[in-house]
């Protein structure tokens, strides 16, 4: 049975830079503070990622699809076809409408070298895996994720806090299984952030705004236009821009220190240049989206608490129309 490629790559449907972005790094980030010098925080999380639907390059939304089968004898890449603007449907015979699921879990840190200069890694380990009823390839894949190394620099301590951050991202994760579990690429990262905490109010509260931009390299991954699974190409990843916000109430402070804390963010991400293309892959070139999320946090012993997240993305281009679960525990001294 011959599979559409065009279509194949929706079958790949989960957005890479989520992988990183949404891994441990919700409740340890400091935004724009520093750790106390020799302070730390060692955080072991999971999250479960979820989604049916996902964002053409358009910004429409539409369900998520993979191919039935592939033709291994297939010495090429595929003629481009009729099907683009078709949806999935259960009675399509190349196509299944199908699902993402994805759970990393990871090891999150970050230590303060300086006054003001903290260092911070994460490395996780990601299993992903789509539906594919009644076909003949099992979209699954496991193995570790990428690693992230970064430090953060303060600027300002008084009267608002202002810091400048850099991370780097290297691409251990495999781009080339069935569903690619990291985009490949290495990718560097700066951001520059800005908060401010009121804590003589009845209810604490602060606000953290970050400005940034990740540089993206080449990666490889398998083919999406074509029907063998061994060939492979090149994807030139274009830079992205960055904000993020996130505004926290302390619900509960107990010998003036937080003891549990609401915090409501809101993060944007967009690529410099937009490629047009009828075909979604997991590790698209160019990609857009904004996110809404809500955290809450709680200290049970001194500095040692519990953390619970879920993201949403609620409009976006390339993009999975995904929802993301975590939850967290760490100690922070």
């Amino acid at each position: 049975m011959k599979l559409n490629g065009r279509w194949f790559g929706l079958g790949l449907a989960v957005a890479a830079v989520l992988v990183v972005q949404s891994v441990g790094e919700s409740t340890a980030q400091a935004g724009a503070w520093n750790r106390p010098q020799w302070g730390f925080v060692v955080q072991l999380g999971t999250n479960f990622t979820f989604a049916e639907d996902r964002f053409t390059g358009a910004g429409d939304k539409t369900r998520i699809a993979v191919g039935k089968d592939y033709n291994p004898s297939f010495p090429g890449k595929l003629a481009a076809v009729p099907l683009r603007g078709a949806n999935c449907t259960q009675a399509d015979s190349l196509l299944n409408c199908s699902n993402y699921q994805q759970l990393n879990t990871d090891l999150y840190f970050e230590v303060g070298l300086l006054r003001r200069l903290t260092i911070m890694g994460d490395i996780a380990f990601v299993s992903a895996r789509q539906s594919n009823e009644g076909g003949k390839v099992p979209y699954q894949a496991q193995g570790i994720g990428d690693l992230m190394v970064g430090a953060r620099v303060a600027i300002l301590e008084k009267p608002v806090a202002l810091a400048l951050e850099g991370k780097l991202f290297a691409p251990l994760a495999d781009p080339e299984a069935i569903v690619p579990l990291g985009p490949g690429d290495f990718r560097g990262e700066l951001r520059l952030a800005l908060g401010k905490a009121w804590s003589e109010l009845k209810v604490p509260v602060y606000v953290d705004v970050e400005l940034g931009v990740m540089f993206r390299g080449i990666g490889s991954s398998r083919d999406p236009e074509s029907m063998d699974l061994t060939f492979k190409k090149d994807v030139h990843y274009k830079p992205e821009i960055l904000v993020h916000g996130e505004l926290g109430l302390t619900l509960v402070k107990r010998k003036n220190a937080d003891r549990l804390i609401l915090i409501a963010g809101l993060d944007y991400r967009s690529s410099t240049s937009r490629t047009d293309t009828t075909t979604f892959t997991l590790t698209p070139e160019t990609i857009e989206y904004t996110a809404v999320s809500g955290s809450l946090v709680g200290f049970l012993w001194r500095g040692i608490g519990l953390s619970l997240r879920y993201m949403h993305l609620v409009e976006g281009r390339n993009a999975l129309s995904a929802g993301t679960v975590s939850g967290a525990v760490f100690a922070s001294f």
